[in-house]
């Protein structure tokens, strides 16, 4: 009795479906950028997570910068993807998380020139605006061990009462505590080196030189970190907490914007390895600076940042330029371990915030 061996090969062999991307192109363009558009200003605010003038700026830029994004045609002499149908699948996909392909059947474009086109547009936003709108943005790779279940990466940022991101840390592994965190920062690191911005200021008659933050969990003590009272026992300590966590959740209420604007950040990344991740979580947070600034009322506060040192003034001449970085940074080291200046500063700010504010208790 015989036995029969059979085979199979697979072949895989690219179709070329003809989407017709001319027309897709004026059915966007009559959508929402025509004279008398299809959908009205607030459709185009929600669907592209900013205003019409704002994204019409941004994509010029982008154009002016990367010629991947300019209309070319081909070999044949056939008009490809128009600069509109790139730009707005990138933004689909990072403001939906979307997969590759749902956008096809509108913007009559393919799965894999989606995700080239998304790489090529954070990438681009980074570097056409993030010195502007991101001021110390970093993007350390390392190992992402598993948690609960899965694999993260830790985002730190400084989030100011109106939303705006003044700093950004990504790309430590989510298996990293607090302390981690904050040794690998970059915002202490300058901090450290004196590159801050100045900050002078006076609470219950003690001066300070230093700003501070708001910190909780397992930060060490020292002079630039505020903590939490975890059992407040007087309506002092009671107040301080309250105002305290009330601070803090502009951090909080800064990611939830994020994750509500550009759901790409809460999606799980399976198709990006890190380095497109950072350009992601960087390009978001570019554009949430920008729509906060081009959405910002007349009269409130401008977004400025002077990035000069404070450190108080050394005679050069003797002291060479590395010893004088190190005498600097040693200073200012021993100045932020202090811990008697982390427990006056607590304690004046709760004397404080009880004289102004301890009426409404």
């Amino acid at each position: 009795m015989g036995t029969a061996i059979t085979s199979m090969t697979w072949s895989h062999t690219r179709i070329k479906i003809p989407r017709n991307r001319e027309a897709g192109d004026i059915l966007l363009w009559n959508d929402y950028f025509s004279d008398n558009p299809t959908y009205p200003a607030n459709i185009f605010r929600r669907r592209f997570r900013m205003r019409r003038e704002l994204f019409n700026r941004i994509l010029a830029d982008v154009v002016s910068r990367n010629p991947y994004f300019a209309q070319k045609r081909d070999a044949c002499g056939i008009l490809g993807l128009s600069p509109h149908q790139k730009v707005t699948a990138a933004i689909r996909m990072l403001a939906y998380g979307c997969a590759a392909d749902a956008i096809d059947e509108y913007l009559r474009i393919g799965e894999t020139t989606v995700l080239e086109a998304t790489r090529r547009f954070c990438k681009t936003i980074v570097v056409l605006y993030g010195k502007e709108y991101l001021r110390s943005p970093t993007a350390e790779s390392g190992v992402y061990t598993a948690y609960k279940g899965s694999e993260s990466i830790v985002l730190e940022a400084v989030v100011s009462h109106d939303l705006w991101f003044w700093h950004a840390f990504f790309g430590m592994p989510g298996s990293c505590n607090d302390i981690n965190v904050m040794n690998r920062s970059y915002i202490f690191r300058k901090l450290i080196n004196g590159k801050t911005p100045p900050v002078n200021f006076e609470v219950n008659g003690h001066a300070y030189d230093m700003g501070y933050y708001l910190g909780d969990g397992i930060y060490p003590q020292i002079a630039t970190i505020v903590m939490a009272i975890k059992q407040p026992d007087t309506p002092k300590k009671y107040k301080f907490s309250s105002m305290q966590e009330g601070a803090r959740k502009d951090v909080e209420r800064g990611f939830g914007v994020l994750q509500q604007q550009f759901a790409i950040v809460k999606q799980p990344a399976r198709m990006w390895n890190p380095d497109v991740l950072a350009y992601i979580m960087k390009t978001v947070i570019i554009l949430h600076n920008m729509i906060v600034e081009d959405e910002r009322l007349p009269g409130d506060w401008p977004h400025e940042y002077d990035s000069r040192s404070r450190s108080a003034p050394v005679n050069i001449s003797r002291v060479g330029t590395e010893e004088l970085s190190r005498m600097r940074a040693a200073h200012r080291c021993h100045a932020i371990h202090n811990k008697e200046t982390h427990f006056r500063l607590r304690q004046d700010l709760i004397e404080h915030i009880w004289s102004n504010f301890g009426d409404n208790y």
